[in-house]
């Protein structure tokens, strides 16, 4: 069915070399029997992967997503094109998933990939599965173009050089270009990085790829076995960062000077030194030749992360691919643009990232809240996840095929097989024999949190605020229509919106700077080492970029009033000027009325006219569910966490006796309205000060971050000296 599409588009194209979405739309749908979602999603992302002109990218995604209607948005994705031999690459590759429903309802050891017990693994703590997902295995990758580089090399022949003998053909020069998408390497052991377009150009290689120069192309003989020959593993793999990498100590300051004042006995000390000394934070960046080269192989790899709070903006995270596996009631604050991100067998673990020019990937991760802009997510076989995406397509939810009435599954083949139906052969188990795991309990919102950086990193991977797709997810697997909500009710749906009554916006508890920003807030030289110092040395901006909650609902007594729509025009127009990225008006609305119930909260206590016991007995009251949902919750392990990792420690928390904003060693602690909250509507927390004559103290309001200074904490540092060899 390839091969057919690259014949079809050579006689459609005036431009043989190029595939416009038009045709290839037409195959998908009319031949191919693919959805429409389904087609535009392979081919954008195909076109993501091999351009080099992301500024055009970025307004093209900008027009597509505010145009008018659908036939507008139609008309300007007809415009798209990509290479023709790359996008027949890069389709072919999607079978390193490809499993026979048929050989596994025979096989009582088969498995859908990435199938596992979740229930028995998760609770022992022990989530691997025997046999990861195929695309995550740099060996499976290395076996599938192994096995199938014969079958690549002929799907890029040129139709009118097909003779009855195919290793007798030749391939252009364009489809040389085309493996670039695949393939890679060096002719100088590793120093410098080459495409492969470049490397079999290289005079001392060209000769021995079946180059002729009579006609100018490249024998598929001679070319598959120079190949074969020079093939080999990815040197920049996971394993290898792992294993020959460099460590990266990234605990925050004060961490490790308290870990012996924290109050442990020798056991709980103990135990806290081996989850530490089980975690492994690596990096290839020392590695990686500077020139030349795939974006994504600067790798930076964080396994076995548990209990901990780590806060980094870096160049070592700048243009990486971040790789977090197995981290556990974390707390990650990564700010830095990165190429792409994968979280896999996390659990409960809160992380916010900088800016993804590619893919945010999740897989089998469970209880997490994921804060993120990206171009494209994914996430397989997770649960109970909630996503803050700022998105530039569809969030992609990888669903099984949907069991019929029958017990027959249903599949639908990507690569062109007509929709069919697998029924197992008599005697044999039946299909749903073969566990078919998917997404569950997905809750999806719009980004709400923001940083210094934040538009600069941004721009840096052309990612356009412009666009947001959070709210329109596409199940790959299914053909689930976002309309039809009754079919979907009734099948279980695996998502949802998070209601505008349940938002709140996201604190980043550490405000992280870096060498331009300190000098930009701070000219004279000297080191911030709270919040106040920070708001009092910076201009509004900056203090509304440091506490949403304060600059949004606590703060926004002039938006409140009797002209209730003036003033919301005022407030939406005050939170675009905060939010690099926006939010949807729902949501604004929401937070609008939030802070007109916590401005009215002190009058209704002076109204209800409490005697002392009774203002006594409230506040206690008050102060106790507050405390309780601070437990219930998990933030008290978060707070505490800060305070060792910041070096503020206090009995106060740690107690439980109160949980207000408690001042130690002359410094605030990190504490927030909106900093720990993910997502619940708990109006208490608006209420969580003390009540004294009818007044709500919130003196501290403004002294919930902290920020470090550069030169004494090194939080954005990127200098070797940070890391040792594993």
């Amino acid at each position: 069915n390839i091969k057919k599409l690259v014949t079809y588009a050579k006689t459609k194209n005036k431009t043989a070399s190029r595939l416009c979405y038009s045709v290839w739309k037409h195959v998908a749908c009319n031949k191919l029997q693919l959805a429409e979602d389904l087609a535009w999603a392979l081919f954008h992302t195909c076109l993501t992967m091999s351009t080099t002109q992301f500024e055009k990218l970025k307004d093209t995604d900008e027009k597509v997503f505010n145009a008018a209607n659908i036939a507008e948005a139609e008309r300007i994705r007809a415009s798209q094109s990509v290479d023709l031999f790359t996008f027949v690459i890069f389709l072919y590759i999607q079978q390193i998933n490809k499993i026979s429903l048929r050989a596994s309802a025979v096989s009582a050891s088969a498995e859908w990939p990435g199938n596992y017990s979740r229930s028995s693994e998760l609770d022992s703590g022990r989530s691997t599965p025997n046999k990861l997902c195929r695309n995550m295995d740099e060996q499976n990758h290395l076996q599938f173009i192994s096995e199938n580089l014969n079958e690549i090399l002929d799907l890029l022949v040129e139709p009118e050089n097909h003779g009855r003998n195919s290793m007798d053909a030749t391939l252009s020069h364009g489809a040389i270009e085309a493996l670039d998408l695949i393939l890679e390497g060096s002719a100088d052991e590793g120093r410098t990085l080459n495409s492969f377009s470049e490397l079999v150009h290289l005079p001392t290689i060209l000769p021995a790829t079946g180059y002729s120069k009579a006609t100018h192309a490249f024998h598929l003989r001679g070319l598959l076995s120079w190949i074969r020959s020079w093939l080999t593993q990815n040197p920049f793999s996971v394993e290898n960062c792992i294993r020959n990498g460099r460590r990266l100590q990234w605990r925050l300051p004060h961490q490790v000077v308290l870990d012996h004042e924290s109050g442990l006995n020798d056991t709980q000390q103990q135990s806290q030194n081996d989850v530490i000394k089980r975690q492994k934070i690596a990096t290839n960046s020392h590695q990686v030749p500077r020139i030349g080269g795939h974006n994504g192989n600067k790798l930076v790899v964080m396994s076995m992360i548990s209990r901990q709070t780590i806060a980094r903006s870096s160049a070592t995270l700048d243009g990486a691919t971040l790789k977090i596996h197995r981290a556990h009631y974390s707390y990650l604050y990564l700010l830095s643009p990165m190429r792409s991100v994968t979280l896999d067998k996390c659990r409960k673990l809160t992380i916010v990232l900088g800016p993804i020019e590619n893919t945010l990937q999740l897989n089998h991760c469970e209880d997490c809240l994921v804060i993120a802009a990206c171009r494209r997510a994914v996430l397989a076989s997770c649960r109970r996840c909630t996503l803050h995406l700022s998105i530039q397509s569809r969030p992609i939810l990888i669903q099984p095929p949907v069991p019929n009435t029958s017990g027959s599954v249903i599949v639908s083949n990507t690569l062109g097989n007509n929709t069919s139906t697998n029924t197992p052969a008599p005697g044999t188990p039946t299909s749903s024999s073969v566990t078919l795991v998917g997404n569950e309990e997905i809750l999806l919102a719009p980004f709400h949190t923001t940083y210094m950086k934040l538009m600069d990193h941004l721009n840096k991977v052309n990612l356009s605020p412009k666009v947001n797709y959070w709210d329109r997810p596409f199940l790959l697997g299914q053909d689930f229509n976002r309309q039809d909500l009754s079919q979907q009710s009734s099948r279980g749906r695996c998502w949802e919106l998070l209601q505008p009554t349940h938002f709140y916006p996201f604190n980043i508890p550490l405000l992280l700077s870096t060498r331009s920003e300190s000098m930009d807030r701070n000219p004279v030289g000297g080191n911030f080492t709270s919040a106040v110092d920070a708001i009092s040395n910076s201009n509004p901006q900056t203090t509304n970029c440091l506490d949403l909650s304060a600059a949004l609902i606590t703060n926004a007594t002039r938006y409140l009033g009797d002209s209730n729509e003036r003033n919301l025009e005022n407030y939406i127009s005050l939170a675009n000027s905060i939010l690099s990225i926006p939010l949807p008006t729902a949501y604004l609305i929401a937070l609008h009325e939030r802070a007109a119930a916590y401005h009215k909260w002190p009058q209704d206590i002076a109204n209800a006219k409490l005697t002392n016991e009774q203002r006594h007995t409230f506040s206690t009251v008050v102060d106790h569910r507050f405390r309780q949902w601070l437990i219930e919750s998990g933030n008290l392990r978060q707070l505490q966490l800060l305070e060792l990792s910041t070096g503020h420690v206090s009995t106060t928390l740690s107690s439980n006796s109160k949980c207000r904003s408690t001042y130690t060693h002359g410094a605030p602690l990190p504490v927030g309205s909106s900093t720990l909250q993910s997502h619940g509507n708990r109006f208490e927390r608006v209420i969580r000060s003390s009540c004294t004559n009818g007044r709500v103290d919130n003196s501290a309001r403004n002294d919930r971050l902290l920020t470090y200074s550069n030169n004494e904490d090194r939080l954005a540092a990127d200098d070797d000296d940070d890391a040792d060899g594993i």
